[in-house]
């Protein structure tokens, strides 16, 4: 499904128009609904490829955003 929201970000946030500034969009939610990542930037990750992987499924379980099989392919 499609909808319509406004994002208010916090005083001296930005959502993609400028520091402060509201911003509407239409959002497609998929698999998992509609996510929105708040956290701070530039997201720190790992160098090590398999740290930044880990890293990666520990997120994507906290979201319980796939089923645990595919969790167990990506192991290997």
């Amino acid at each position: 499904e499609k909808a319509e929201v406004e994002i208010f970000p916090f005083p001296g946030g930005d959502v993609g128009r400028g520091s402060g500034k509201r911003r509407k969009v239409v959002v497609e939610g998929g698999v998992v609904g509609i996510i929105l990542d708040a956290r701070g930037r530039p997201l720190i990750l790992p160098d090590d490829n398999n740290e930044r992987k880990q890293k990666l499924i520990a997120w994507f379980k906290a979201l319980d955003a796939y089923p645990e099989k595919l969790y167990e392919m990506c192991a290997g």
